[in-house]
């Protein structure tokens, strides 16, 4: 089986939002990258979820060449001071993602009906080119 190739929409100008533009203000570009790296993870998590880990924060650091303790106060920035992420004390997660989830789950569904029906009238064109009469016309 294929690996599904995960996306997710991506504002095309996120600096609309005044409190990602404080963020990138007051971190500059490690604030903007550690920001989407942190949604890339939270895209991708079963659960769509964060805890407040040394795990997280040293592989945010290590992809992105930042101080661990640099990670762990932009996260407390983003939930604290700029509110674009919520926290329960334990995990930390995106509205933004649960929306993007939920998108995403009412797409495929509606994609499968499609393909469901796409199949049925198939069917239903061969019995008919096979020379069978529809069941509901006879």
């Amino acid at each position: 089986m294929a690996q599904e190739t995960l996306y997710f929409q991506h504002d095309y100008n996120p600096f609309e939002d005044i409190r990602f533009e404080a963020l990138v203000a007051n971190h500059g570009v490690i604030g903007y990258g550690i920001f989407w790296r942190l949604i890339e993870m939270l895209h991708t998590s079963a659960d769509h979820l964060l805890a407040f880990d040394d795990c997280v924060y040293e592989s945010v650091s290590g992809k992105l060449s930042v101080p661990t303790n640099q990670v762990k106060i932009i996260i407390e920035d983003c939930i604290k001071k700029y509110h674009l992420f919520q926290s329960n004390g334990e995990v930390f997660w995106s509205e933004r993602v649960f929306r993007n989830i939920e998108k995403r789950k009412q797409i495929s569904k509606q994609r499968s009906l499609a393909g469901k029906a796409s199949a049925e009238q198939r069917r239903k064109d061969r019995e008919i080119a096979d020379g069978e009469q529809p069941l509901n016309n006879r």
